[in-house]
């Protein structure tokens, strides 16, 4: 879902996530994956003057929400 890259765009995140459940995640935010994400050591950073998130820590968080 997410591609190779060591990070991704958080825009780039919050449209993958709405691709596969738009139903949940239509109306996220950056606030909202910020929070989210904060909760599993991966909150967004600044690389290069763009906020990302890191690709591994991304799919760690979002595990467990795959086997649910």
């Amino acid at each position: 879902m997410l591609g190779t890259t060591p990070r991704i765009r958080t825009q780039k995140v919050l449209q993958l996530l709405t691709e596969r459940n738009a139903c949940f995640y239509r109306e996220g935010t950056n606030s909202d994956l910020k929070e989210f994400l904060e909760g599993f050591d991966a909150a967004p950073h600044k690389t290069d003057g763009v906020m990302v998130v890191d690709h591994q820590k991304i799919l760690d968080a979002l595990a467990p929400l795959d086997t649910a």
